[in-house]
């Protein structure tokens, strides 16, 4: 019996509805917040983020390298921000439980999408894309780079993310150096024919 590609990869298209949901979510707050607030001041990171939830949902679904990036990025930074929380819990000065929710939360949700998508099977239907990489590498390192919270451990945190985002930076050099041999070698092989 055939299964239908649908079928087979059930759980691929689930994360993409729910990043699609994260995302059109995302915007609706944030929407409201802005009519509520009549201000669109601090509104520049939540838009990047429901923005490139929308596109990691859009590319999972259509199944391109960019989309696998874009969700293993996001979902990333979802975890990033889920330990965060707790750190902000356990080491700040939290008024409330809030922080510990939302950390575990990101941690139950995002961590598994994470490693999902890291699984072999998973990331054999995915193409490479080193543009995508180093969009997002340059965003984590800068990010990283620049954010200050006044926690030291939250700051140290965000500086190795920072390194992260120069590794992806390294990694998406050496993925176009990888392609541009395969065009080299394309072309020199057409040239070569009779």
């Amino acid at each position: 019996m055939v299964q239908t590609t649908m079928m087979k990869y059930t759980s691929l298209y689930i994360i993409a509805a729910y990043l699609l949901i994260n995302g059109i979510g995302g915007f609706y707050q944030l929407i409201s917040h802005v009519i509520k607030e009549n201000s669109t001041s601090a509104i520049y990171l939540p838009l990047i983020f429901n923005a490139g939830f929308l596109i990691a949902g859009i590319g999972l679904i259509r199944r391109k390298g960019w989309g696998r990036n874009f969700a293993l990025f996001f979902n990333g930074i979802s975890v990033i921000l889920g330990l965060q929380h707790l750190l902000i819990y356990f080491y700040g000065d939290a008024p409330d439980t809030r922080p510990i929710i939302k950390g575990l939360a990101d941690f139950l949700i995002a961590g598994p999408i994470y490693f999902y998508l890291f699984k072999t099977k998973i990331k054999a239907l995915f193409d490479e894309s080193p543009n995508s990489l180093f969009i997002l590498g340059g965003f984590l390192a800068f990010y990283g780079i620049q954010y200050d919270s006044g926690i030291a451990l939250v700051d140290f945190f965000w500086l190795a993310m920072a390194i992260v985002g120069f590794a992806m930076l390294i990694k998406a050099g050496q993925q176009r150096k990888k392609s541009m041999g395969i065009i080299r070698s394309f072309n020199n092989a057409n040239r070569n024919k009779p």
